[in-house]
C-alpha cells in the first residue's frame, strides 16, 4: 500500500525515471537476497523468496518516501482538511469503491469455498482461482502502464497550454486550447484501447497455448478466459 500510494505522488511529480529505477533496484535486491538466503544460508525456498521480496519492497518504499520528502518539503499539518474532498468529489469516492470491489470481491468469494487452502494458519488462498487471477492481471496491467506513461504525460502538456491560455489568453485561444486538449485525450484513450486489445489477444493466445504444455491446466485454464475478459 505504501509503495503504491508513494508511486502516485511521484507520478504527480512526473518523475517516471526515478520510479523505474526504484522498482528495478528493489526487484534486483529481492532476487539476489532470495538466492543468497536459499543457496548460501540454506534457508527454505519459500521463506527465502518471501523474505527477499519483503526486503525488496521495503527498499522501494524507503526510496520513494525519501523522494517524496525531498519534493514536498512543506507540510501544513491540516490532515482533517482532506475529508472535505470526500464531500466535494463524492462521485470519485463511489467510483473508486466500486472499482476496488470489482477487483477483489471475487477473490474473497472463492477463498470461502471448499477449494480454499490455509497456509501456516495465516494465508488463505484458492490456488486455481488465484493463479488465474494473476494471469488475468498480467494480461491487462499494461493498460495502466500505458495510461500513466502516454496519456498523462502527453495530456499534461495540452492541459498546461490550456491553463496558460485561461490565465492570460484571448477567448479564441482558450477555446482552441480546450479543443486541442480534449482531442488529445480522446486520441490517447482510443490508442490505449487499440493497443490493449492487441496485447490482450497476443497474451491470451500465448497463455492458453503454452502454459498447458508446462502442466498448468484444469481449473486454471477454465477460469482464466472469464477473468481475462472481465
Amino acid at each position: 500500500m505504501l509503495i503504491f500510494y508513494s508511486m502516485l505522488y511521484l507520478s504527480i511529480c512526473k518523475d517516471y525515471t526515478k520510479i523505474t529505477v526504484f522498482y528495478a533496484l528493489g526487484m534486483v535486491v529481492a532476487f539476489c537476497l532470495a538466492w543468497i538466503f536459499n543457496k548460501l544460508l540454506d534457508m527454505e525456498v519459500t521463506f527465502s523468496m518471501l523474505l527477499g521480496l519483503a526486503i525488496g519492497f521495503f527498499l522501494i518504499a524507503a526510496l520513494e518516501m525519501g523522494q517524496i520528502k525531498d519534493y514536498f518539503k512543506d507540510n501544513s499539518g491540516n490532515y482533517k482538511g482532506v475529508l472535505e474532498y470526500f464531500k466535494k468529489y463524492w462521485q470519485l469516492v463511489i467510483a473508486n469503491f466500486c472499482y476496488t470491489l470489482g477487483l477483489y470481491t471475487h477473490n474473497f468469494v472463492f477463498w470461502t469455498t471448499d477449494l480454499h487452502i490455509i497456509v501456516v494458519k495465516s494465508y488463505v488462498c484458492c490456488e486455481p482461482f488465484d493463479m488465474a487471477t494473476y494471469l488475468a492481471m498480467l494480461t491487462s496491467i499494461s493498460c495502466s502502464v500505458i495510461f500513466i506513461s502516454n496519456v498523462e504525460r502527453r495530456f499534461h502538456g495540452r492541459y498546461k497550454d490550456y491553463s496558460e491560455a485561461v490565465i492570460g489568453g484571448k477567448l479564441s485561444e482558450i477555446a482552441r486550447s480546450e479543443l486541442r486538449m480534449f482531442r488529445q485525450l480522446s486520441f490517447e484513450l482510443m490508442n490505449i484501447s487499440r493497443t490493449q486489445f492487441i496485447i490482450t489477444v497476443v497474451l491470451f493466445l500465448a497463455i492458453v497455448v503454452l502454459l498447458p504444455l508446462y502442466g498448468m491446466s484444469g481449473l486454471v485454464m477454465q477460469i482464466y478466459p472469464c477473468l481475462a475478459a472481465a
